[in-house]
């Protein structure tokens, strides 16, 4: 099984470099970093890398969290939630991707809050707000953009904005519809 590619290494090394330029240190100069993977080649989730800035030493990947192929992610200002896309056509029952909110325990395990359908098929970008009151997802495939509230636990609520997205490209071959990303 092929975890690591070189564009998650570069983006492993773009996280330290963030990590160590704007992050807090610590007294031990350790980071968690986490990356999406794509679940249908062997890989099972989002997986947490170990960095440790004093001596250069990077960890082996260890599973944070199970979930369908959280292929972008992004982390609430205090750290304490993580929002992940599923990017897949249908999530559970519907003709729709999924995004997973999921607490960051102690020591960089990750645990499911909750997941909601995006409101469309691939999605591919999740942000939080400014306030972190709200997350903000793309859905590529489903040409759709949507916003769902944080609730005070850090889960998702139902979508409170949706947007579809109509038209095509000049492009016909790649551009036959929206594509929101």
């Amino acid at each position: 099984m092929k975890l690591i590619s070189s564009r998650i290494i570069l983006l492993l090394i773009t996280l330290a470099y963030s990590a160590l330029c704007f992050g807090k240190e610590t007294r031990s100069s350790q980071y968690v970093l986490y990356v999406g993977t794509y679940t249908d080649k062997g890989a099972k989730g989002v997986y947490v890398y170990r960095y440790n800035a004093a001596s250069g030493q990077l960890s082996g990947p260890e599973l944070a969290a199970e979930t369908a192929n959280p292929s972008f992610l992004t982390i609430a200002a205090g750290r304490q939630f993580l929002y992940a896309v599923n990017e897949v056509q249908r999530y559970q029952t519907e003709s729709s991707g999924g995004v997973s909110a999921l607490a960051i325990e102690p020591g960089g395990r990750l645990r499911l809050l909750n997941e909601v359908p995006s409101g469309g098929a691939d999605p591919c970008y999740v942000s939080l707000d400014k306030t972190d009151k709200y997350v903000l997802v793309a859905n590529y495939t489903g040409g759709s953009v949507a916003v769902f509230p944080v609730q005070a636990d850090g889960s998702l609520g139902a979508a409170t904005a949706f947007i579809q997205h109509k038209g095509s490209g000049p492009n016909r071959e790649r551009q036959e519809a929206a594509h929101a990303h």
